[in-house]
């Protein structure tokens, strides 16, 4: 009876360990969750004012509408979040570390039994999170919204040129074939005035082939075409011929329509915007060099993790923030060395085998340094 009554109290003990276990496991991750927030929602709301403040001033110069303008910014989410994420999880657990530190909670924990070991099987669940958004962001979304983004970008800017123009300023059309000027722009009545088309030649080559020129007293737009506006002038002259000659072609008109062609640009493919698949068919150094600095992120999400524990631990008299400022500069020089080393690798001077594997070589052999200084005591 006495042996049943030892095994069942050591039951008990162990069942209520492993429930303070799982509370204190809890407790971690609702205050990094809180941190991780708070960091993530100021970083976010600087980075956005900071690209709306840039956009802005071409929304004033005419050249995007603010419609255009809130539809860029909201593309430029998922790009500033492959960066902005594992920024907020690094400093978020600096924070933890650094709290459950100056509050004694890491020596009650150690009391316990707990392990930094433990500590980091929490961490590395909401490390192993956000390395997973990471990669669907890096790997498979980021390719096709930056493609959509340059793709919107272009035809914005085509549509803005003409929709919203400026008085007082030449525009050119994409093809460079156009220029239009107009002095000045009613917005009430949807009226130009001054109005002056030069048009170079269509045929090639160029050289004796007829220019043309085009002054209005005023005119309209009908954008019954999007993609070629058409403009009714009124009262105005036509100009004919090849510069440098005088047999030029002069004519009077009390009301003229021109059609404003505009042909479709061609967005080029950029490497940012190649799909990863491509990526991994091609030999080309550049693709190499893309491939593995989107393979590098979600990695520097789990290794920045590890090296928060030891680096987030500090001595009560030090307080919570003494880690604060090394682990930003920490992260700014991880993502510089991966920055350098993804050019080194597209230009050559370093093997694509090695790669940015030796900037991760580096960062892994920091953070078991930091794990033997820290906690092999």
């Amino acid at each position: 009876m006495a042996i049943l009554a030892r095994l069942k109290a050591g039951k008990q003990a162990s069942y209520y360990g492993v429930l303070r276990v799982r509370i204190l496991d809890r407790y971690l991750l609702k205050e990094w969750f809180g941190f991780f927030n708070a960091i993530f929602a100021v970083l976010l709301l600087f980075a956005l004012c900071q690209k709306w403040v840039s956009l802005l001033s071409k929304a004033v110069a005419g050249e995007l509408s603010l419609q255009v303008v809130s539809m860029i910014l909201l593309l430029t989410i998922p790009e500033l979040l492959t960066l902005l994420l594992p920024f907020s999880l690094f400093l978020s657990l600096l924070f933890l570390m650094g709290r459950i530190s100056v509050d004694n909670e890491r020596i009650a924990m150690h009391t316990l039994g707990l392990t930094p070991f433990h500590l980091l099987k929490v961490i590395l669940f909401p490390a192993s999170v956000v390395a997973a958004v990471l990669c669907g962001l890096t790997l498979f979304g980021m390719p096709r919204i930056q493609h959509f983004k340059e793709e919107y970008i272009a035809s914005a800017g085509q549509a803005m040129m003409w929709q919203n123009r400026v008085a007082g300023r030449f525009h050119v059309t994409p093809d460079g074939n156009t220029v239009f000027y107009a002095e000045k722009h009613n917005e009430q009545e949807k009226v130009e005035e001054g109005i002056y088309i030069f048009e170079a030649p269509k045929g090639l080559p160029a050289v004796g082939n007829p220019w043309e020129v085009v002054s209005a007293k005023a005119g309209y737009w009908s954008y019954q075409n999007e993609q070629s506006p058409y403009l009714i002038l009124e009262t105005g002259w036509r100009y004919e011929g090849v510069p440098g000659n005088a047999d030029y072609v002069r004519l009077h008109f009390d009301r003229f329509g021109r059609k404003i062609a505009i042909a479709p640009i061609a967005v080029p493919e950029l490497r940012r915007t190649r799909l990863t698949k491509n990526l991994i068919d091609s030999h080309d150094l550049g693709d190499t060099a893309e491939l593995q600095y989107r393979l590098s992120l979600p990695l520097a999400a789990l290794l920045l993790a590890m090296l928060a524990v030891p680096l987030g631990a500090t001595q009560p008299r030090q307080g919570k923030f003494a880690r604060l400022l090394p682990g930003i500069l920490i992260f700014l020089f991880y993502l510089n060395l991966l920055s350098v080393g993804r050019r080194y690798v597209e230009s050559g001077a370093i093997p694509y085998w090695v790669g940015l594997g030796a900037v991760h070589l580096l960062v892994i052999l920091s953070i078991v340094t930091l794990w033997r200084r820290q906690f092999a005591r």
